[in-house]
């Protein structure tokens, strides 16, 4: 798949979880946002030919970009939407830390695509 359409991807599944969120679904929101953060980074990662087969290969080049662009705070907000991954599968989070993680959600992922050429 080409870089453009893991950004269209990207970008369609975070549209899609405001809809989920404002349905109430926070299960599936949070698993959108997720989903929309790995096409993101899976975009970034197949311009620059960076493994991406796995998902321990897109914490990988989380790390990578957060060390290429000198900022701590892409991986701390990629470490939040990871939790909203694992939400998911546990409904562990109450919904004052789901609204914070949406949060750094909406601002990472608007990074990273901006980093999608």
């Amino acid at each position: 798949m080409l870089a453009a359409e893991h950004a269209r991807i990207a970008r369609a599944l975070l549209a899609r979880s405001d809809r989920e969120f404002a349905d109430g679904n926070t299960l599936i929101g949070s698993e959108l946002l997720w989903g929309a953060a790995a096409h993101a980074i899976l975009g970034i990662a197949t311009e620059r030919g960076w493994h991406k087969n796995s998902h321990g290969a897109i914490k990988a080049a989380a790390r990578m970009l957060s060390g290429e662009l000198d900022n701590n705070r892409l991986l701390s907000d990629f470490d939040s939407v990871e939790k909203l991954h694992a939400n998911f599968y546990h409904n562990n989070l109450n919904a004052s830390e789901t609204a914070q993680r949406r949060v750094q959600a909406e601002r990472l992922i608007p990074r990273l695509l901006a980093c999608v050429t």
